[in-house]
């Protein structure tokens, strides 16, 4: 968080520091940078949305964000990419006024390095610097190259996509063969630590909504779910980012869920982690 937004020097200086002083001080500059840095992004997010709309039809997308902050567009290019189903290039201004850069995501097979070049070597004055891999990348354009980018970007996608329907995918190992337990919590956690190519299981489920409330700044929901005639607790962050519930009280849902234990007031309980949920016959998104 500290490098997306200053200098990274401080987050160095507290995995260093034997100062416990020190470090509960560095640590409370890098809490407030990270707040600073979601602000950004939502405010980055919501600005892109006339854009987004915009290009509804398109098989990838462009954004630019002439009050972008360049060490948050990745993470909003990444957001955009969940939500959407479709790549997206999205650029911030740079110091220069002559250029912009961008942070580049993908979806599928699209490979984000391979497009870059294509695009490249059709247009190489328009590149100032550009790399990447399959699944990410970044390039630094000449602003007034940015519609001839938007348009050859787009123009790959579609070649590659065809005629397959693009939407957002919420990949899943699948329903549990029972109710989730803190037994199967404990099983996953000695399976840690997960990352890339290990990810932590993720299942989908089906439930009714009892009580649902907003916690935090507004976009995170807390809910009590009916499955299978139990009662469990369920937190969904950053399920809306205007404070608009997508799921209604006594709406039977489906959604994609982890399983994590929650600690309160010396009780320990399991929590199920949404990371989406919608009305359980949905045409927008798909969990396979």
């Amino acid at each position: 968080a500290r490098g997306r937004l200053d200098s990274a020097e401080d987050s160095v200086r507290l995995f260093l520091t034997d100062s416990l002083p020190e470090a509960e001080s560095l640590a409370a500059v890098l809490q407030e940078d990270n707040e600073a840095r979601k602000t950004v992004q939502v405010e980055m997010l919501r600005r892109a949305q006339g854009q987004v709309r915009q290009q509804a039809a398109a098989a990838a997308l462009c954004i630019f964000d002439p009050e972008g902050h360049a060490g948050v567009q990745g993470i909003c290019a990444a957001k955009l990419v969940e939500t959407t189903g479709r790549p997206v290039a999205f650029f911030s201004p740079k110091e220069d006024p002559e250029l912009i850069s961008a942070s580049l995501r993908t979806v599928g097979s699209f490979h984000v390095r391979r497009a870059l070049a294509a695009i490249a070597e059709r247009f190489p004055t328009d590149f100032v610097a550009w790399g990447g891999h399959a699944g990410a990348g970044g390039l630094t354009l000449r602003r007034s190259a940015l519609a001839r980018f938007a348009a050859a970007w787009q123009e790959l996608a579609a070649q590659h996509f065809g005629e397959q329907t693009l939407a957002p995918r919420v990949w899943t190992d699948g329903t549990l063969p029972g109710p989730p337990s803190l037994d199967l919590w404990a099983e996953i956690a000695a399976l840690e630590p997960f990352g890339r190519q290990w990810e932590a299981p993720l299942f989908s489920g089906t439930g009714e909504v009892r009580e649902l409330r907003t916690v935090g700044d507004g976009r995170h929901l807390k809910l009590s779910l009916l499955m299978d005639g139990a009662a469990i607790d369920a937190i969904w962050f950053f399920a809306s980012e205007d404070g608009t519930s997508p799921i209604q009280v006594g709406e039977k849902i489906r959604f994609a869920y982890a399983l994590e234990r929650n600690l309160w007031r010396g009780e320990t309980r399991l929590q199920l982690l949404i990371r989406h949920a919608e009305p359980s016959a949905p045409a927008s998104r798909s969990m396979a």
